[in-house]
Protein backbone atom coordinates (compact mmCIF):
# COMPACT_ATOMS: atom_id res chain seq x y z
CA UNK A 1 0.00 0.00 0.00
CA UNK A 2 2.70 2.57 0.86
CA UNK A 3 4.92 1.40 -2.22
CA UNK A 4 1.79 2.37 -4.12
CA UNK A 5 1.22 5.58 -2.63
CA UNK A 6 4.74 6.88 -3.25
CA UNK A 7 4.23 5.64 -6.81
CA UNK A 8 1.79 7.76 -7.46
CA UNK A 9 2.38 10.39 -5.98
CA UNK A 10 5.68 10.98 -8.15
CA UNK A 11 4.25 10.35 -10.87
CA UNK A 12 1.48 12.61 -10.33
CA UNK A 13 3.44 15.13 -9.09
CA UNK A 14 5.93 15.27 -12.15
CA UNK A 15 2.70 15.14 -14.55
CA UNK A 16 1.23 18.35 -12.71
CA UNK A 17 4.83 19.98 -12.24
CA UNK A 18 5.74 19.65 -16.18
CA UNK A 19 2.22 20.36 -17.40
CA UNK A 20 2.43 23.41 -15.69
CA UNK A 21 5.34 24.52 -17.61
CA UNK A 22 3.93 23.71 -20.57
CA UNK A 23 1.04 26.09 -20.45
CA UNK A 24 3.19 28.58 -18.90
CA UNK A 25 5.66 28.49 -21.80
CA UNK A 26 2.37 28.37 -24.25
CA UNK A 27 0.99 31.14 -22.47
CA UNK A 28 4.49 33.42 -22.65
CA UNK A 29 4.60 32.76 -26.19
CA UNK A 30 0.77 34.27 -27.30
CA UNK A 31 1.52 36.88 -24.23
CA UNK A 32 4.56 38.37 -26.49
CA UNK A 33 3.17 37.83 -29.68
CA UNK A 34 -0.55 39.26 -29.42
CA UNK A 35 -0.37 40.60 -25.57
CA UNK A 36 0.87 43.84 -23.56
CA UNK A 37 4.47 43.28 -24.08
CA UNK A 38 4.13 42.98 -27.52
CA UNK A 39 2.43 46.55 -27.30
CA UNK A 40 5.00 48.28 -25.13
CA UNK A 41 7.72 46.48 -26.43
CA UNK A 42 7.37 47.50 -30.20
CA UNK A 43 4.95 50.32 -30.22
CA UNK A 44 6.20 53.12 -28.20
CA UNK A 45 6.96 56.68 -29.37
CA UNK A 46 10.14 57.48 -28.73
CA UNK A 47 9.63 61.11 -28.74
CA UNK A 48 7.10 60.87 -25.77
CA UNK A 49 9.24 58.79 -23.44
CA UNK A 50 12.64 60.06 -23.70
CA UNK A 51 12.05 62.94 -22.41
CA UNK A 52 10.08 61.13 -19.42
CA UNK A 53 13.06 59.27 -18.29
CA UNK A 54 14.19 59.61 -15.11
CA UNK A 55 17.97 59.45 -13.39
CA UNK A 56 19.16 55.90 -12.64
CA UNK A 57 21.90 54.79 -10.04
CA UNK A 58 23.75 52.11 -11.29
CA UNK A 59 24.82 49.69 -7.87
CA UNK A 60 27.72 47.61 -8.76
CA UNK A 61 27.67 44.43 -5.89
CA UNK A 62 29.95 42.00 -7.52
CA UNK A 63 32.70 41.63 -9.91
CA UNK A 64 31.44 43.79 -12.72
CA UNK A 65 34.00 45.26 -16.03
CA UNK A 66 33.31 49.04 -15.03
CA UNK A 67 34.41 50.07 -18.37
CA UNK A 68 31.40 48.63 -19.74
CA UNK A 69 29.09 50.53 -18.01
CA UNK A 70 30.64 53.89 -19.59
CA UNK A 71 28.86 52.39 -22.84
CA UNK A 72 25.58 52.65 -21.78
CA UNK A 73 23.05 54.69 -23.69
CA UNK A 74 21.27 56.44 -21.19
CA UNK A 75 20.49 60.12 -20.62
CA UNK A 76 21.37 60.14 -16.68
CA UNK A 77 22.92 57.83 -14.76
CA UNK A 78 25.79 57.44 -12.27
CA UNK A 79 27.40 54.24 -10.86
CA UNK A 80 28.13 53.17 -7.29
CA UNK A 81 30.43 50.63 -6.19
CA UNK A 82 28.89 49.13 -3.20
CA UNK A 83 31.27 48.24 -0.41
CA UNK A 84 31.73 44.89 0.20
CA UNK A 85 28.47 44.11 -1.58
CA UNK A 86 26.40 46.12 0.59
CA UNK A 87 23.36 47.45 -1.64
CA UNK A 88 21.91 48.73 1.23
CA UNK A 89 24.34 51.41 1.82
CA UNK A 90 24.32 52.34 -1.50
CA UNK A 91 20.89 52.72 -1.70
CA UNK A 92 21.59 55.99 0.67
CA UNK A 93 24.07 57.25 -1.64
CA UNK A 94 21.90 57.09 -4.72
CA UNK A 95 21.13 60.48 -6.32
CA UNK A 96 18.33 59.23 -8.55
CA UNK A 97 14.70 57.68 -8.11
CA UNK A 98 15.66 54.43 -9.51
CA UNK A 99 18.62 52.13 -9.13
CA UNK A 100 19.87 49.28 -10.99
CA UNK A 101 21.13 46.66 -9.05
CA UNK A 102 23.95 44.49 -11.08
CA UNK A 103 25.28 41.14 -9.72
CA UNK A 104 28.85 39.25 -10.10
CA UNK A 105 30.18 39.41 -14.04
CA UNK A 106 27.00 40.75 -15.54
CA UNK A 107 27.46 42.84 -18.87
CA UNK A 108 24.70 45.12 -19.30
CA UNK A 109 23.74 45.65 -22.97
CA UNK A 110 24.22 49.96 -24.34
CA UNK A 111 20.69 50.02 -24.21
CA UNK A 112 19.98 47.87 -21.24
CA UNK A 113 18.12 50.51 -18.72
CA UNK A 114 16.38 52.55 -21.46
CA UNK A 115 14.78 48.89 -22.14
CA UNK A 116 14.13 48.08 -18.30
CA UNK A 117 12.77 52.03 -17.84
CA UNK A 118 10.49 51.64 -20.93
CA UNK A 119 8.57 49.23 -19.61
CA UNK A 120 8.20 51.01 -16.38
CA UNK A 121 6.71 54.17 -17.80
CA UNK A 122 4.43 52.56 -20.46
CA UNK A 123 2.33 50.74 -18.24
CA UNK A 124 -0.84 52.33 -16.55
CA UNK A 125 -0.05 50.84 -13.38
CA UNK A 126 2.72 51.86 -11.19
CA UNK A 127 5.44 49.55 -12.15
CA UNK A 128 7.96 49.66 -8.51
CA UNK A 129 10.42 47.24 -10.38
CA UNK A 130 11.71 45.38 -13.31
CA UNK A 131 13.58 42.68 -14.14
CA UNK A 132 15.25 41.35 -17.18
CA UNK A 133 17.21 38.24 -18.86
CA UNK A 134 20.59 37.26 -18.20
CA UNK A 135 22.50 35.14 -19.91
CA UNK A 136 25.35 33.24 -22.13
CA UNK A 137 25.28 34.36 -25.55
CA UNK A 138 24.15 37.45 -27.99
CA UNK A 139 22.33 39.72 -26.52
CA UNK A 140 18.76 41.14 -27.73
CA UNK A 141 17.11 37.74 -28.03
CA UNK A 142 14.22 36.78 -26.66
CA UNK A 143 13.35 34.15 -24.69
CA UNK A 144 9.86 32.48 -23.52
CA UNK A 145 10.28 31.98 -19.76
CA UNK A 146 7.51 31.22 -17.32
CA UNK A 147 8.33 34.83 -15.62
CA UNK A 148 6.29 36.48 -18.44
CA UNK A 149 3.35 35.02 -17.25
CA UNK A 150 4.44 35.97 -13.63
CA UNK A 151 4.88 39.30 -14.45
CA UNK A 152 1.42 39.51 -15.92
CA UNK A 153 -0.26 38.13 -13.12
CA UNK A 154 1.89 40.40 -10.82
CA UNK A 155 3.22 36.98 -9.34
CA UNK A 156 7.14 37.23 -10.01
CA UNK A 157 9.34 36.90 -7.13
CA UNK A 158 13.20 35.71 -8.60
CA UNK A 159 15.02 39.15 -9.38
CA UNK A 160 18.08 37.85 -11.73
CA UNK A 161 21.25 38.97 -11.60
CA UNK A 162 20.51 42.59 -12.98
CA UNK A 163 16.94 44.54 -11.97
CA UNK A 164 15.80 48.26 -11.56
CA UNK A 165 13.96 48.86 -8.26
CA UNK A 166 12.53 52.32 -7.28
CA UNK A 167 15.00 53.58 -4.48
CA UNK A 168 12.09 54.90 -2.01
CA UNK A 169 9.88 51.47 -2.07
CA UNK A 170 13.76 49.70 -1.79
CA UNK A 171 14.92 51.97 1.53
CA UNK A 172 11.27 51.52 3.08
CA UNK A 173 11.72 48.09 3.12
CA UNK A 174 12.58 46.05 6.64
CA UNK A 175 16.39 45.93 6.50
CA UNK A 176 15.76 42.41 8.03
CA UNK A 177 13.55 41.03 5.45
CA UNK A 178 16.46 41.65 2.52
CA UNK A 179 16.14 43.48 -0.46
CA UNK A 180 14.44 41.21 -2.78
CA UNK A 181 10.86 40.55 -4.83
CA UNK A 182 9.82 39.01 -2.13
CA UNK A 183 10.41 41.82 0.19
CA UNK A 184 9.08 44.29 -2.03
CA UNK A 185 5.82 42.74 -2.67
CA UNK A 186 5.40 42.02 1.34
CA UNK A 187 5.80 45.79 1.60
CA UNK A 188 3.68 46.92 -1.03
CA UNK A 189 0.83 44.79 0.30
CA UNK A 190 1.23 44.86 4.06
CA UNK A 191 1.29 48.67 3.14
CA UNK A 192 -1.96 48.67 0.58
CA UNK A 193 -0.25 50.54 -1.93
CA UNK A 194 -0.95 49.30 -5.58
CA UNK A 195 2.18 48.48 -7.89
CA UNK A 196 3.75 45.81 -10.00
CA UNK A 197 7.03 44.06 -10.80
CA UNK A 198 7.37 43.61 -14.52
CA UNK A 199 9.87 41.79 -16.86
CA UNK A 200 11.34 42.74 -20.04
CA UNK A 201 11.62 39.25 -21.68
CA UNK A 202 14.32 39.98 -23.76
CA UNK A 203 18.26 39.33 -22.80
CA UNK A 204 19.42 42.50 -21.96
CA UNK A 205 22.59 41.42 -20.25
CA UNK A 206 25.17 38.67 -20.54
CA UNK A 207 27.08 37.17 -17.93
CA UNK A 208 30.24 34.60 -18.05
CA UNK A 209 29.80 31.15 -18.83
CA UNK A 210 31.43 29.14 -16.23
CA UNK A 211 34.50 27.23 -16.94
CA UNK A 212 34.24 24.02 -15.05
CA UNK A 213 31.35 22.03 -13.50
CA UNK A 214 32.04 23.00 -10.26
CA UNK A 215 31.50 26.44 -10.69
CA UNK A 216 28.13 25.76 -12.89
CA UNK A 217 27.13 23.82 -9.52
CA UNK A 218 28.28 26.47 -7.29
CA UNK A 219 26.26 28.97 -8.80
CA UNK A 220 23.21 26.48 -9.00
CA UNK A 221 23.72 25.78 -5.49
CA UNK A 222 23.70 29.75 -4.25
CA UNK A 223 20.58 30.37 -6.39
CA UNK A 224 18.39 27.35 -4.70
CA UNK A 225 19.94 28.66 -1.11
CA UNK A 226 19.00 32.30 -2.02
CA UNK A 227 15.33 31.04 -2.94
CA UNK A 228 15.39 29.26 0.05
CA UNK A 229 16.31 31.40 2.38
CA UNK A 230 13.60 33.99 0.59
CA UNK A 231 10.83 31.29 1.23
CA UNK A 232 11.96 30.53 4.84
CA UNK A 233 11.80 34.70 5.49
CA UNK A 234 8.44 35.35 4.42
CA UNK A 235 6.67 31.90 4.70
CA UNK A 236 4.21 33.88 6.39
CA UNK A 237 2.69 34.69 3.31
CA UNK A 238 2.27 31.13 2.39
CA UNK A 239 -1.52 30.67 1.47
CA UNK A 240 -2.34 33.44 3.22
CA UNK A 241 -5.55 35.47 1.67
CA UNK A 242 -4.11 38.84 2.89
CA UNK A 243 -1.16 38.77 0.75
CA UNK A 244 -3.44 37.95 -2.00
CA UNK A 245 -1.59 36.69 -5.15
CA UNK A 246 1.49 36.53 -3.47
CA UNK A 247 0.12 34.16 -0.98
CA UNK A 248 -2.17 31.93 -2.95
CA UNK A 249 -0.52 31.87 -6.17
CA UNK A 250 3.07 32.88 -6.58
CA UNK A 251 4.37 31.34 -3.40
CA UNK A 252 3.00 28.17 -3.91
CA UNK A 253 4.06 27.86 -6.94
CA UNK A 254 8.12 29.14 -6.24
CA UNK A 255 7.51 27.20 -2.96
CA UNK A 256 6.01 23.55 -4.61
CA UNK A 257 7.68 23.90 -7.84
CA UNK A 258 10.77 25.85 -8.28
CA UNK A 259 12.15 24.76 -4.86
CA UNK A 260 10.36 21.14 -4.11
CA UNK A 261 11.21 20.37 -7.65
CA UNK A 262 14.52 19.53 -7.44
CA UNK A 263 14.47 17.72 -4.42
CA UNK A 264 11.81 15.43 -5.44
CA UNK A 265 13.47 14.83 -8.41
CA UNK A 266 16.39 13.47 -6.62
CA UNK A 267 14.04 11.55 -4.24
CA UNK A 268 12.37 10.40 -7.53
CA UNK A 269 15.56 8.60 -9.08
CA UNK A 270 16.30 7.19 -5.74
CA UNK A 271 13.59 5.00 -5.71
CA UNK A 272 14.08 3.29 -8.99
CA UNK A 273 16.81 1.17 -7.52
CA UNK A 274 14.91 0.75 -4.32
CA UNK A 275 11.47 -0.56 -6.02
CA UNK A 276 13.77 -2.59 -8.75
CA UNK A 277 15.24 -4.53 -5.52
CA UNK A 278 12.56 -4.56 -3.18
CA UNK A 279 9.19 -3.33 -4.98
CA UNK A 280 6.91 -4.70 -7.38
CA UNK A 281 5.48 -4.27 -10.99
CA UNK A 282 8.86 -1.78 -11.31
CA UNK A 283 8.63 -1.66 -14.70
CA UNK A 284 5.26 -0.11 -15.10
CA UNK A 285 6.78 2.26 -12.53
CA UNK A 286 9.97 3.30 -14.41
CA UNK A 287 8.87 3.58 -17.98
CA UNK A 288 6.24 5.85 -16.48
CA UNK A 289 8.17 7.95 -14.71
CA UNK A 290 10.85 7.71 -17.05
CA UNK A 291 7.75 9.40 -19.83
CA UNK A 292 6.69 11.74 -17.17
CA UNK A 293 10.15 13.13 -15.99
CA UNK A 294 12.11 12.77 -18.76
CA UNK A 295 10.25 12.56 -22.22
CA UNK A 296 7.45 15.13 -20.86
CA UNK A 297 10.18 17.66 -20.03
CA UNK A 298 12.33 17.14 -23.04
CA UNK A 299 9.22 17.85 -25.24
CA UNK A 300 8.14 20.68 -23.12
CA UNK A 301 12.16 22.32 -23.84
CA UNK A 302 11.83 21.37 -27.87
CA UNK A 303 8.53 23.35 -28.09
CA UNK A 304 9.24 26.40 -26.17
CA UNK A 305 12.64 26.47 -28.31
CA UNK A 306 10.38 25.80 -31.61
CA UNK A 307 8.73 28.98 -30.45
CA UNK A 308 11.65 30.88 -29.40
CA UNK A 309 12.50 30.42 -33.14
CA UNK A 310 9.49 31.66 -34.20
CA UNK A 311 9.53 34.72 -32.17
CA UNK A 312 12.46 35.61 -33.89
CA UNK A 313 11.85 35.25 -37.31
CA UNK A 314 9.06 37.17 -36.41
CA UNK A 315 10.73 40.25 -34.55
Amino acid sequence: MTEQIVKTFFLLYFFVYNSINLILILMSYFDIKFGIINRLVKQFDAQTIIPKLQGVSVIVSGKVDLSSLSQLQYPQFEVIVADNGDVRASLKQARFPYVCVIGDDVTLTQDSIFQMMKMILLKKRTVYAVSSLVGIGPAGRIILSNKIVLSRLNCLLEAPGVFIIERDAALKINESAGLSFFSLHRYLLENHISGDISYYPYMIATSKQAKTWKESLKSAIEEFQGLAQNLLRHRAMLFNPHYKQIGLIAYPYYFFFTFLGPILMFFGFVTLPIFYFFGSDFFSYFYSFMAITILYGFATWILSQLLNVLLRTDT
